[in-house]
């Protein structure tokens, strides 16, 4: 499954991710979110929530489970660039 590269300070909607869309991946897709990288990420369903919130926060390495149904995946990498990996949960 694609890994999508996070720029530094962008908030970025994983379901828009061209790697993602071409996997078959579909914006409400329940989608396991895996921080492949050496910094913190920020994970949220919506641009109009706060970001940087501890709730919010996936430690390298760690992995996280949206909801089904959700509009968007945002993605967020604070100071240095960061990636997750990105499949459908089962």
């Amino acid at each position: 499954m694609p890994n999508v590269l996070l720029p530094a300070n962008e908030l970025v909607d994983l379901y828009l991710d061209p790697e993602v869309i071409a996997s078959g991946i579909t914006s409400g897709d329940k989608i396991l979110i895996q921080n492949v990288g050496n910094g913190d990420i920020w994970l949220q369903s919506s641009t109009s929530l706060p970001i940087l919130k501890d709730r919010n926060k996936l430690k390298p390495y760690a992995e996280a489970v949206n909801a089904a149904g959700d509009v968007q995946a945002i993605a967020y990498a604070a100071h240095i660039k960061g990636e997750v990996n990105v499949k459908l949960a089962v």
